[in-house]
């Protein structure tokens, strides 16, 4: 039980951590755009609250392209847009927007902390919700937690 628990607890922080990471990537695509080779026939590109994948069938020189700058403030949709897949006769562009990643990840973390919340039933221990209304040990049989009485829980 305490494995399966500390698990949950570094699954949840681990969510919380990866949100707040993508919370900071989407508000750095809003001011800096990033380009990055990924090989001949790819970049990835983040920029304005979404990362762009743009793969060409042919290489390409990628090194001729810019690696990240300011952004030209044009039209700003700070990343609110759906999902984009187009598919041309010479490129395949795959497009994000950061509020999925953030919704994705955000809404199992969250799950997780609603269904991890416990609440102890009185007169039972707070480690583990043995019933401890009959027991007259200083201690819970089941856990071993000290100092728990039927009063303390």
């Amino acid at each position: 039980m305490g494995r399966r628990r500390r698990l949950r607890k570094v699954t949840k922080w681990t969510g919380v951590s990866a949100c707040a990471v993508i919370l900071a990537a989407w508000g750095v695509s809003e001011i800096y755009g990033i380009r990055m080779p990924v090989s001949d026939y790819t970049y990835l590109v983040s920029t304005d609250g979404c990362i762009r994948v743009t793969s060409w069938k042919m290489p390409r020189l990628l090194h001729d392209l810019p690696i990240g700058g300011p952004l030209d403030v044009g039209e700003r949709t700070f990343g609110f847009e759906w999902p984009n897949f187009d598919r041309g006769p010479q490129v395949i562009l795959v497009e994000i927007p950061y509020w999925l990643l953030i919704l994705g990840s955000g809404m199992q973390t969250a799950m997780l902390f609603f269904f991890d919340r416990r609440r102890v039933l009185p007169g039972h221990c707070r480690e583990c919700g043995y019933d401890l209304r009959s027991s007259t040990f200083g201690r819970c049989p089941e856990c071993g937690l000290t100092a728990v009485a039927a009063g303390d829980a």
